[in-house]
């Protein structure tokens, strides 16, 4: 049967793939329906026809699953909340396990989710981007198409963010959207809120009017401008402070974290939490190496525990943020700014952890952990499909012998997972 775009059809999703699509299979061609839930009956409209699948949406629900909240959001960082939350970590549960037999063989145990009650206004930092209008005016990206959308109230900010984000989309400020880009804001559990501007130059029309403005928030304790260096490209590496102080502490049980408008931490706090104390619990040795280890959170988080953590960041504001921290915790603590392939094979330990981005490890790093032989390492992965690629080249040296899918991002697809690997 011939099929074309902007035709209907009836499908009946038989599961819900790594990125929220719904699966069906029309004939011999598989389809793709986002926020189509497992076992719905529905009436979709074809987008778009490849050689062996078609890609559709969901033009009316004829069987609705009970586990169906809502309608799936256009928004892209809400592409699973039309799932109930129970069912979001099961379906992130599904999706480790089948994807770790599927690639790597692995057909070991998968542990409980870690995860958090707090399934809203979690995110400690938000990015919104300015619309292309001189009057601003802030949105997110919808998913499909992918275009920008003005967004007043987006259900997984912070309580502090939201407010300051309502006061801000409620002003009439000429801006000049070809220079000035994106808000970038980050609370902490006080409500204290660091908002960053920026932009293509160090002046833009409407700066002065909204530092003027921002400034008065009781929420705010510091306002920077950050010149944008490229398209791709949020953050620069240039920040000129503008109001108050270009800092936001964090003061997380025994962890005290200080940040700056260019420092990374995990969005989600509760779960960050949680997800470092399994990390605790795995480590069984004295001496421990934190690869990308950022502000040093992970390292403070567990240098209590053991005889001596080291840190290797090549970020220089981060190492010097971590050195700043440094006296409030207890523990033996060794810091180094540079690339991880460098100097880790420089290094003796028994333990490694690896929290790196979503691309992963690199090649010679991967052969350098191999001759090296640590005892244990903990990998804390954002990118299911890199982590994959990675434990290939792991696992014929080391065994699985824990993994924990972590569920850091509710009401969406991305995929944080927990591996703890023995030597051999």
């Amino acid at each position: 049967m011939v099929h074309e775009v902007g035709q209907t059809i009836e499908v009946v999703a038989h599961e819900v793939d790594r990125f929220g699509q719904g699966v069906s299979r029309l004939d011999e061609l598989v389809v793709f329906t986002h926020g189509l839930l497992k076992d719905e009956k529905a009436l979709v409209t074809i987008t778009k026809i490849k050689q062996k699948f078609i890609e559709s949406k969901i033009k009316k629900i004829l069987i609705q699953s009970p586990l169906r909240k809502t309608m799936p959001s256009q928004l892209g960082s809400l592409d699973l909340y039309h799932l109930n939350d129970e069912s979001q970590n099961d379906w992130q549960y599904q999706i480790t396990q089948t994807t770790l037999e599927r690639n790597i063989g692995y057909n070991g145990p998968i542990e409980p989710v870690i995860a958090s009650s707090k399934t809203l206004n979690y995110r400690n930092k938000v990015v919104y981007h300015v619309l292309n209008n001189p009057l601003m005016r802030l949105g997110l990206f919808t998913k499909e198409p992918i275009e920008l959308r003005e967004v007043h109230t987006f259900i997984l900010n912070s309580l502090a963010i939201q407010r300051c984000i309502s006061k801000i989309q409620q002003q009439s400020i000429i801006v000049d959207p070809e220079v000035f880009k994106h808000i970038v804001l980050r609370s902490n559990e006080k409500d204290e809120v660091l908002v960053t501007l920026v932009a293509y130059q160090e002046n833009f029309v409407g700066l002065n009017e909204l530092v003027s403005l921002i400034k008065n928030f009781k929420e705010v304790v510091g306002i920077t401008l950050n010149i944008k260096p490229n398209e791709k490209t949020i953050l620069g590496k240039q920040s000129i402070l503008l109001y108050g102080k270009n800092e936001i502490n964090f003061n997380l049980g025994h962890l005290k974290l200080k940040l700056n408008d260019r420092s990374f931490m995990q969005v989600n706090s509760d779960v960050m939490l949680k997800t470092y104390d399994m990390i605790a619990k795995s480590v069984k040795f004295d001496t421990v190496v934190d690869c990308y280890s950022g502000i040093g959170s992970i390292g403070y988080y567990i240098g209590s525990q053991v005889k001596k953590v080291i840190m290797i960041e090549n970020n220089h504001e981060n190492v010097s943020m971590a050195k700043d921290i440094k006296m409030f915790h207890k523990g033996n603590y060794e810091i180094f700014l540079g690339n991880v392939e460098t100097i880790l094979p420089k290094l003796k330990s028994e333990v490694v952890i690896f929290d790196p981005p979503r691309t992963g490890l690199h090649p010679s790093l991967l052969e350098m952990i191999k001759e090296k032989k640590f005892y244990q390492i903990i990998y804390l992965s954002c990118e299911l499909n890199t982590l994959v690629r990675d434990l290939k080249s792991l696992t014929e040296h080391y065994q699985i012998s824990k993994v924990y899918p972590v569920r850091m991002f509710p009401q969406t697809t991305s995929i944080e997972t927990l591996v703890v690997l023995d030597l051999k």
